[in-house]
């Protein structure tokens, strides 16, 4: 899903820049694309919150009722009201992106894929936090933002 091109090459911007959006404009394919209702047992999970789109969701929305000739070919079901089918990690290290996250896909879509694949959610987060101890953070920061994540898991979800 992520092909570079050369255009973010410096100050690590494919992972910070480059993957969100990537990430964003793949969902923004499912959802116009009508992927979600021609295969409505599907199930797509987009790591780390979803990339960009959260952020992005209603300029998409303003862009498919303003544009229909190019954004509704395919689906005639506005984004918005797809978000519901949407499956992301929660991933995503920052309580406030976390909290806009459970706004736009909703809780119970966090919540379940949890439950039913735990180790794979588990997985995510112990590799990504190893990966950033890597890059030579300080360690009160890791520390932090795993007690935030783990703070918003149980504020959010009642378990961490």
């Amino acid at each position: 899903m992520h092909s570079w091109d050369g255009r973010l090459n410096k100050y690590w911007m494919p992972w910070l820049v480059g993957m969100p959006s990537e990430t964003a404009q793949a969902i923004c394919s499912v959802l116009m694309g009508n992927i979600l209702q021609l295969f409505p047992r599907l199930r797509f999970c987009f790591a780390h919150g979803g990339g960009s789109y959260p952020i992005i969701r209603g300029r998409v929305a303003h862009g498919y009722h303003v544009r229909p000739d190019l954004c509704a070919t395919d689906c005639k079901t506005p984004p918005k009201e797809l978000d519901g089918l949407l499956w992301t990690d929660s991933l995503v290290h920052d309580p406030k992106a976390l909290e806009l996250l459970v706004s736009t896909v909703g809780k119970v879509r966090i919540e379940k894929k949890r439950r039913e694949n735990s180790l794979r959610l588990t997985l995510n987060f112990t590799t990504k936090f190893t990966f950033w101890d890597c890059l030579d953070y300080k360690l009160q920061t890791t520390k932090s933002t795993v007690w935030d994540c783990l703070y918003y898991k149980l504020h959010f979800f009642g378990s961490a």
